[in-house]
């Protein structure tokens, strides 16, 4: 038998194109801009799907890999003529080197393409707009925009050897506008609970009346209450009226329940349980009775399921993503608005004292998928969403003002985002409370442009620790001894502002930079006993000032954030929006228990003769209070309510009633009761007849007046079984029932 031959596989039709040059459109990385292309090659086949193509960019020397569909790899050939001709208006990143021809050698003898890579002569695209950037891990990533000059970068540096009289920080004085004190601006009243008065100075009632008119609107976008209301769960099976799973009432979202509400999740943070269903339990050991009679468990899902902080036909869709908030989309447009609220509500509250502190808050990550609004930008995820809340807090740990960083990756910003950041929250103090204040700040945030721009714009002093390669800094510093507390200082002016590097020796070399600090010497250092890990015990160590007022202003931060971990809250259900919304809550308990315990070292006269107390039983006074507040609103609404209704609208048309004599109701006593005119045609439910009008009150129906009503209305209970045996009897097409109803 003579055997068949042996059938050989189809060539792959993608090994043709491995090693050929392509112009990838801007438009692949959703980058529009016209005529503009990348420059690639064909790197090799995809392994586990036959329909794509691994390809590899020339841009920039990164030689990133991206994949893409065989049909759409072949439109985007080019000769190799074309790819290496330096006129070639080929879209490139401005730091590109010709370090990098990493091509496979196979590649070289299929498509007939060498493996040369295209020179570093080629042009780039100059027109005006035209994003630059390069191609990192098959996204592109905008290059960082030029730094603009500064007069940072002329500084001249000179070694201290000792104290230099010539070089004093320059002391601005602290400037209040006029009929502004530090402190309480509004005297606390002389009568009414202290604590929510205090909460009410940040979260006032406008916040409350925002937040229950969003709430409001969203359950109407939700349909809570109806056979169409939006389920949590798609795939729940309809049932045969039309609605998904079991109907539940719509909540009020008025004020009062807000307020039970927010108090119910401040509760939880104090009295953790490992989940919410266990504070309705009624077991000996789980459960909350205080949560329980506040509200039901329903009514706390419905009410977390229909909070909302802002209009939804107002957001920006998701467009595009590498624009910060003002243009591009925003993570956090939800909470802006009652962020803005309460931030301007704090800052009228209590001007704050001199010296302050500069960071982000610290706090674990929460939200879905580990999401939260004070994560801090991570450099080496540029693609990550950047989300941080910047604080000035006072030394006492009290939450000043804030501002929120969110963008989606480094925006390319005059002098960057912290700069922007630190310097628009100067500005909001100084616009309200004038200049002279002293900032205390972390590497992060203080820098030698920071310093120089804050003095002149603001005349406030900044200092603190600073990394050797931020702009300006001293380059080839000397470190400092072995020996600990030894320090080595540098000092220069730049515009007129005095500025002063010291580098200090700890427990490894730590570099300080102030306006407010001259020159340490040992007459206005002072010494600290610190640790010594190796001989186990306390040594002095000479402290330079601004090692101790940085230790001493990072408190007022380490405050903040301590006061916050004790009432956040554990669950991590929530929205990042959300989180920020319970953030901007439970920093305003922070407030009201450091202003509470402030004032009475102060001696306010309303707060004479009480005692300070912790944070957990300022916060838990403070819920009592709010509960009470919630009660009172209540009543002054259902007062104002009743009042509307006894008081008609004198505009409103009369309603015409066939009958005003009086009959006699239900308990026997004569009363006038004026029958309801009906829109829609309906029948007596106990002589049957068509009627156009019925008594209105509940259970009661379409009736006439007179016999039918006063027998409906009757105590006996013969008749009351004739009537409610009537009212189940249904009535066939033609109108008519299918028995006579008795006489």
């Amino acid at each position: 038998m003579k055997r068949k031959a042996k059938q050989r596989p189809a060539p792959d039709p993608r090994s043709g194109l491995v090693g050929r040059y392509l112009g990838v459109p801007c438009s692949f990385f959703n980058v529009n801009v016209e005529g503009a292309r990348y420059l690639a090659r064909v790197k090799s086949l995809h392994k586990s799907q036959k329909s794509m193509l691994w390809i590899k960019f020339n841009q920039g020397g990164y030689g990133e890999d991206a994949f893409a569909p065989l049909a759409v790899v072949k439109q985007w050939l080019i000769s190799d003529d074309e790819a290496l001709d330096p006129k070639s208006d080929w879209y490139e990143d401005p730091d590109e080197s010709d370090d990098d021809s990493d091509v496979e050698d196979g590649d070289e003898a299929e498509g007939g393409a060498n493996a040369r890579r295209a020179p570093a002569a080629r042009r780039r695209v100059d027109e005006p707009g035209a994003p630059r950037g390069s191609v990192k891990g098959s996204r592109w990533q905008p290059a960082e925009a030029r730094k603009t000059p500064h007069a940072v970068d002329n500084i001249v540096w000179r070694k201290a050897t000792g104290a230099v009289p010539s070089h004093k920080p320059k002391v601005f004085a602290r400037k209040l506008p006029p009929g502004v004190s530090e402190g309480l601006q509004q005297p606390l009243p002389n009568h009414g609970p202290v604590n929510v008065e205090l909460f009410n100075r940040q979260w006032d009632i406008r916040c409350w009346e925002l937040v229950s008119k969003y709430s409001k609107q969203r359950v109407r976008d939700l349909k809570i209450g109806t056979v169409d209301a939006v389920s949590r769960k798609p795939k729940m099976k309809n049932r045969a009226d039309g609605s998904k799973g079991k109907q539940r009432k719509a909540p009020s979202m008025s004020v009062p329940f807000l307020i039970r509400l927010h108090v119910i999740i401040t509760a939880m943070s104090i009295c953790r349980l490992p989940a919410r269903k266990y504070y309705w339990r009624k077991g000996k050991f789980v459960g909350c009775p205080g949560i329980s009679v506040i509200m039901s468990e329903n009514d706390f899902a419905q009410g977390i399921r229909c909070l909302y902080d802002c209009d939804p036909s107002k957001l920006v869709p998701r467009g595009d993503m590498t624009q910060p908030p003002p243009v591009g989309y925003d993570k956090m447009a939800k909470t802006s608005e009652l962020n803005e609220l309460v931030m301007e509500n704090t800052l009228n509250a209590v001007c704050p004292k001199k010296t302050l502190s500069d960071d982000e808050a610290s706090a674990e990550w929460r939200g879905k998928n580990g999401e939260g609004v004070v994560v801090s930008f991570n450099k080496d995820k540029p693609a990550k969403w950047a989300q941080r809340n910047q604080c000035f807090n006072g030394l006492d740990g009290s939450r000043v003002v804030w501002h929120v960083l969110n963008c989606p990756r480094r925006v390319a910003a005059e002098h960057g985002e912290t700069y922007k950041s630190t310097l628009g929250l100067a500005a909001k103090l100084h616009a309200k409370y004038g200049e002279g204040f002293v900032i205390g700040q972390d590497s992060l945030y203080n820098s030698p442009v920071v310093v120089v721009d804050g003095a002149k714009k603001f005349k406030f002093n900044f200092f603190g620790t600073a990394g050797w390669n931020r702009r300006g800094m001293v380059e080839d510093a000397d470190e400092p001894a072995d020996t600990r507390g030894s320090c080595v200082s540098y000092y220069a002016t730049v515009d007129g502002v005095p500025l002063t590097a010291t580098y200090m020796r700890d427990n490894k070399i730590v570099r300080f930079l102030s306006s407010a600090h001259g020159v340490p010497t040992a007459v206005n250092g002072s010494k600290k006993p610190r640790w010594n890990k190796s001989e186990r015990k306390y040594e002095e160590v000479y402290m330079p000032p601004v090692k101790s007022n940085y230790d001493a202003g990072k408190v007022g931060t380490d405050l903040f954030g301590q006061y916050m971990e004790l009432l956040d809250t554990t669950f991590k259900s929530f929205h990042p929006w959300m989180v920020h919304h319970l953030w901007l809550w439970f920093g305003c308990f922070v407030n009201v228990h450091c202003w509470r315990n402030r004032f009475i070292d102060e001696g306010v006269r309303r707060l004479a003769g009480a005692k300070k107390t912790t944070l957990i039983e300022d916060t838990l006074q403070t819920m009592e209070e709010l509960l009470q507040m919630a009660d009172r609103l209540e009543r002054e609404g259902a007062a104002r309510s009743k009042k509307r209704k006894s008081r008609p609208d004198p505009q409103a048309p009369v309603r015409k009633s066939p009958r005003r004599d009086p009959v006699v109701s239900r308990l026997g006593s004569p009363t006038r009761h004026v029958p309801v005119t009906f829109t829609e045609k309906g029948r007596c439910r106990w002589c049957r007849k068509l009627i156009y009008s019925g008594c209105g009150h509940p259970g009661c129906g379409h009736m006439h007046e007179g016999t039918c009503w006063m027998k409906a209305h009757s105590n006996d209970p013969k008749i009351r079984a004739k009537l409610k045996a009537l009212s189940f009897q249904p009535e066939i097409a033609d109108g008519t029932q299918a028995r006579r109803a008795p006489r």
